[in-house]
């Protein structure tokens, strides 16, 4: 099966099974039966010192600036999408994927970094209890989220409402780990009474 190849550097928008957006270059046909994506045209340039190249096959052989690592598979063939980002003069890969639920699947939410002559995890954590979750991306590789209305539910102790959070993910000063640096409460409320059992 093809390879999916980025070359761009960190900040460009993410896209999803050749849907156009402003700035971003759609998949190829090919890619969208693979259901692989890739950014490849960045917003704002000027950020970073060279253009980082990156590749993610489907039996999910990771590169990135010349290295290599195999990640978990969800499921070969299931929707999956890439992002670059950069902490610092650190680069890092997003790998999103559709885990082998039976409706309407969370995302598995991967973060792959440059760590000298290696690559490694530093995020790996399936978000939210159902449905894809929509990641938005800050400076320095941060990820930001809000937080779907069973884990709201689930964290709070199942009371009779609860206001989703909005989740901020940043890297340790190392760039090695990626964690949850900030929670918000956010306007959207969640019946936990509502959820089915």
């Amino acid at each position: 099966m093809p390879i999916l190849r980025a070359t761009t550097r960190p900040g460009c928008e993410q896209s999803r099974l050749g849907r156009r957006s402003p700035g971003v270059m759609t998949t190829a046909p090919w890619l969208a039966l693979l259901g692989l994506v890739a950014c490849a045209h960045p917003p704002n340039t000027a950020s970073a010192p060279h253009a980082p190249v990156a590749s993610f096959d489907p039996a999910g052989l990771v590169s990135l600036d010349g290295r290599t690592l195999r990640v978990p598979l969800e499921r070969p063939g299931n929707h999956t999408w890439m992002r670059l980002i950069s902490f610092g003069d650190v680069h890092g890969l997003v790998v999103v994927q559709s885990t082998d639920d039976e409706e309407d699947p969370p995302d598995r939410v991967q973060v792959v970094v440059v760590d000298g002559d290696s690559l490694r995890v530093a995020f790996d954590q399936v978000l939210g209890a159902y449905g894809p979750t929509r990641l938005s991306f800050g400076r320095d590789g941060e990820i930001t989220y809000v937080e779907d209305g069973w884990t709201a539910c689930n964290r709070a102790g199942y009371p009779e409402t609860v206001a989703r959070d909005r989740v901020t993910l940043r890297f340790d000063a190392s760039a090695k780990r990626m964690t949850v640096a900030e929670r918000a409460v956010t306007s959207a409320q969640q019946r936990c009474g509502e959820l089915a059992g």
